[in-house]
């Protein structure tokens, strides 16, 4: 049988005003340049005939020209990281042994997701926190996080010690059931600005020396831009509603 469905192609729509992308894809990851070559050039000539933007992704699809590692690797706009990197001097002086603490909004203590990782109450990871700065012998604490009551607890356990980036946390309701991602914060452009901040945040933590967090894709995000850190830990509760573990 002649396997047919040569690549992977999806329309995205947004701002009338901007151009509509034709994102190209190959899902055979052991296919060489040229086959590639063919396949992507029809579907570039469909693209233009139909007015889009045709733009290949070989980034985040598997293939013999990207190493594993790299595969779907983020990388921040210079602009960005130039304005990261000064919010990184007005938060800390150079020779500061800061300690990156990132604690995801705890919505799963209501939702519960079956397989995902547990998360630290609290109180229990400040308690860790306590400890670990004590063993790596940091002077200072970065938090990452959007959750409010996690910074107001952090703040009324380490005061000044504890430093936050300044943006505006969401004021998450723990008997909702919706995901805190969801919540929004009644401004313009929430969206863009929640994300933003959130970026800001990770590349900040990955710029500490040593690192603390929960399991999360958060902490994933830490890890792939941190060049190497002196020390990590990881809470590793279990999963919700896996046997023994929960």
């Amino acid at each position: 049988m002649i396997d047919t469905d040569w690549s992977e192609h999806y329309i995205k729509r947004g701002d009338p005003s901007k151009p509509t992308y034709f994102i190209i894809r190959r899902k055979a990851e052991t296919t060489g340049l040229f086959v590639r070559y063919a396949a992507f050039s029809g579907q570039i000539r469909r693209a233009l005939s139909n007015g889009w933007l045709p733009v290949i992704d070989m980034q985040n699809y598997p293939n013999i020209y990207l190493a594993p590692e790299k595969l779907g690797l983020l990388k921040v706009k210079p602009a960005l990281m130039e304005e990261i990197s000064a919010v990184r001097q007005k938060l800390f002086a150079p020779n500061e042994r800061v300690l990156g603490v990132l604690l995801r909004g705890t919505d799963y203590i209501t939702k519960r997701p079956e397989g995902h990782a547990i998360l630290p109450p609290t109180e229990f990871a400040a308690s860790i926190v306590v400890e670990k700065i004590q063993q790596w012998q940091c002077n200072r604490m970065f938090l990452a996080t959007e959750d409010k009551t996690i910074v107001q607890a952090f703040k009324q356990i380490f005061g000044d010690f504890c430093v936050t980036f300044d943006r505006e946390y969401v004021d998450y309701d723990y008997n909702q059931q919706q995901a805190v991602g969801l919540v929004r914060i009644d401004r313009p452009n929430d969206h863009y600005i929640q994300g933003k901040d959130y970026l800001t945040q990770i590349v900040l933590a990955s710029m500490c020396n040593s690192f603390v967090a929960a399991r999360c894709s958060g902490s994933i995000g830490v890890m792939m831009m941190a060049e190497k850190f002196e020390h990590t830990y990881f809470f590793n509760l279990g999963r919700y509603g896996v046997i023994g573990l929960d």
